[in-house]
């Protein structure tokens, strides 16, 4: 059976600093000329936090990242488990568009890998982050589905 791994907002908000460090050296201390697009839901979740703590500009709404020219854009979600979320913006960043992908986790068996990560989780553990309401039992199910 799947474990629940219930996460804390004072976790959630170390983790969310540390990753927000990662991505200050990334671009060289400087988070002005950053525009940040989450993933939905999660991730822009994330985002909105991370530039209300750390600075830099919310993308909102982009979608075509061909148009962004010298725009630098950090795509960031919750975690990076297969990895099929992240790829097309990780193949985007390799095409040379300027993207930058960063995530709070990264599973272990992930086959796609971010540009920056916050933690990488060595187990399979369900993570429930502190803004998901879900009962136990509900977070047991969807748990159970996915896997």
């Amino acid at each position: 059976m799947t474990e629940l791994l219930p996460i804390s907002w004072s976790y959630f908000i170390k983790l969310l600093d540390r990753t927000a460090e990662n991505i200050k050296d990334h671009y060289k201390g400087d988070l002005n000329e950053v525009y940040f697009w989450g993933i939905p839901v999660s991730g822009t979740i994330i985002a909105s936090i991370m530039v209300k703590r750390h600075g830099g500009n919310l993308a909102n709404g982009l979608r075509d990242f061909t148009i962004v020219d010298k725009r630098n854009i950090c795509v960031v979600d919750d975690l990076c488990d297969t990895g099929k979320t992240l790829e097309p913006y990780v193949l985007a960043g390799s095409a040379g568009i300027p993207i930058t992908t960063a995530t709070l986790y990264r599973r272990y068996s992930s086959t796609v890998i971010p540009s920056i990560v916050g933690q990488v989780v060595n187990h399979d553990n369900w993570i429930v982050w502190p803004w998901e309401s879900k009962s136990e039992e509900q977070q047991r199910a969807d748990a159970h589905r996915i896997n």
